[in-house]
């Protein structure tokens, strides 16, 4: 199905592939976001390369690392009744990275300690709350995690080590002199990892290593579907899917991928469609804009959502694929997909 969407948005971009306006275009102005949703302490820029949010299985709730002095932690937002629990709060500096089971029982969230020159621990947290658990000391802030919360990969502070860790046995093995973990798959055979300055896949159990992201592309989502591992590249006005054994397809950009800008982009768990945050400014600077853009790779059909001074923040699928959840200004906006 993924494949006969390329083939369709292929064709509906082939007159200007290389183009980024033609994708794209200007932010409008006439498109604003929905209301706010929650109060300002939600993430913004800073959850455009890590997720900084997480949905829980039934759409009721949003999981988000706040960021506000003197209360940097982990909290939990009702969609229903616009409350926030605090489920964490800590002396820390930063919270980075938090991911959550694909059944919503617990949460994964690094975090660097106030005053600590041994980089980030790792903590696994109860979404119903409770203490957390450390895991892991001395770790760079990204890492992964299997579906159902048993296998965490995480990459040495300080080093190309690459560590795979068993939760239930405690057992730990050495992956390889690779960067932080991204994901691990389901069935704990393959570990995502950053690689010469890229992605990369190694299969744990040849220990062969795949290069799945070609090319200075900073921004990446990823899912685990039918044919396996499956990478959403983007950044520089070029965006492409690549499978775990590196083939793939560009989906528009140059070859060499220096035109224009692609902003954070979210898969939805299914794999038909895809969110991008765009942005754009003058000089780099000032008079920051961006876009939210939803492309249907079944019918290759493109649809901006919304608009809105400054950058938005990565956006965010529900499990069901009916909703986007991302930030703007602090504050947490959520739209109902068409």
């Amino acid at each position: 199905m993924v494949a006969r969407g390329l083939i369709a948005l292929a064709a509906l971009l082939s007159a200007g592939c290389g183009d980024v306006d033609q994708v794209f275009g200007p932010p409008s102005e006439a498109i604003p976001l929905p209301p706010p949703a929650g109060e300002a302490n939600f993430p913004s820029a800073h959850s455009a390369f890590e997720p900084a949010m997480q949905w829980s299985p039934d759409g009721r709730t949003i999981y988000y690392l706040s960021f506000l002095t003197g209360s940097v932690g982990v909290r939990a937002f009702d969609l229903q009744t616009a409350q926030t629990r605090v489920l964490v709060t800590a002396e820390a500096t930063s919270f980075q990275v938090l991911r959550i089971t694909n059944d919503g029982s617990t949460l994964f969230y690094s975090m660097q300690p106030h005053g600590s020159q041994l980089g980030h621990g790792i903590y696994r947290l109860a979404t119903g709350g409770g203490e957390p658990v450390q895991l892991v000391t001395g770790a760079d802030h990204r890492f992964g995690i299997s579906p159902d919360g048993r296998m965490l990969a995480w990459n040495r502070y300080g080093t190309d080590s690459l560590f795979m860790r068993d939760l239930s046995l405690g057992a730990t093995q050495f992956i390889g002199g690779h960067g932080g973990g991204v994901s691990v798959s389901a069935d704990y055979t393959q570990v995502v990892h950053g690689w010469a300055g890229a992605l990369g896949a190694t299969d744990l159990i040849t220990g062969s290593t795949t290069h799945i992201q070609r090319g200075v592309l900073h921004h990446h989502d990823m899912r685990w579907g039918d044919q396996g591992l499956e990478v959403l590249n983007a950044g520089y006005g070029r965006m492409e899917i690549v499978r775990g054994n590196g083939a793939g397809a560009v989906l528009w950009g140059s070859p060499e991928g220096m035109v224009g800008s692609v902003g954070s982009v979210a898969w939805s768990r299914d794999g038909t469609r895809i969110a991008i945050a765009d942005g754009s400014c003058l000089f780099g600077i000032i008079g920051c804009s961006s876009a939210l853009w939803l492309i249907d790779l079944r019918t290759g059909s493109r649809t901006e959502l919304a608009s809105a001074p400054g950058f938005l923040s990565r956006p965010l699928f529900s499990a069901d694929g009916e909703k986007l959840a991302l930030t703007a200004g602090g504050r947490l906006h959520v739209l109902t997909l068409p």
